[in-house]
């Protein structure tokens, strides 16, 4: 999908006139067009999502600029290498500099409960097996449409084969889905991993007390 200068010209206003607004974060439910995170201003327009990673002014220009673009280009890569493999992703239809459009994902945020626990640890396995570290799948970042669950939100992805790296991930999934933990560690099904992931668990059991 190609927006042309017309397309461009639009979501480049719509950023625009977001910057001028609030520095404040966006609340979904009273403006479903736009939101600011710490990290980057999601528009939404028509069918596609526009994802643009912010400045951050403590980092001196030229260095926030190639760290910017590095993060955006490799989020989008491993975007699209979920979407090839045939993961539920939305399509990336353009990168440019310190912005992604994607396709827009219309579902619905989905509600913790066992099978979505169990939902969820089957996709993780998904991306483990590309070797795909989401770092964030948590509820707020899966989307319901019509029965089917899309994973969303890459920006703190990262490529690795290390069991450390993939039992840390799903610490972090199993996590967000109390009580519901075990059904995620049933979907997932990797005994290596979870026997990791309960090594993991103990030594935060640890730091925690």
């Amino acid at each position: 999908m190609g927006l042309g200068f017309i397309g461009i010209y639009k979501w480049s206003a719509a950023f625009g006139e977001f910057m001028n607004t609030s520095s404040k974060k966006i609340d979904h439910k009273k403006d479903e067009q736009r939101a600011k995170g710490a990290e980057a201003i999601v528009v939404f327009e028509g069918d596609v999502v526009i994802k643009q990673r912010l400045e951050k002014p403590y980092r001196e220009k030229s260095f926030d600029d190639a760290i910017r673009k590095k993060r955006t280009k490799k989020e989008a890569k491993l975007m699209q290498k979920a979407y090839d493999k045939g993961l539920p992703v939305p399509k990336v239809e353009r990168v440019e500099a310190y912005i992604i459009v994607m396709e827009r994902i219309k579902g619905k945020p989905i509600t913790v409960s066992e099978e979505s626990a169990k939902k969820a640890g089957a996709l993780l396995k998904a991306l483990h097996n590309i070797d795909i570290i989401h770092n964030d799948l948590t509820p707020a970042n899966i989307l319901d449409r019509k029965g089917k669950f899309y994973i969303i939100d890459f920006g703190l992805s990262f490529s690795s084969k290390r069991i450390e790296d993939k039992a840390s991930d799903l610490f972090t999934t199993a996590t967000s889905f109390k009580p519901f933990s075990e059904a995620v560690l049933e979907s997932y099904g990797d005994v290596e991993i979870i026997k990791r992931y309960k090594e993991i668990k103990k030594r935060m059991r640890y730091v925690k007390d």
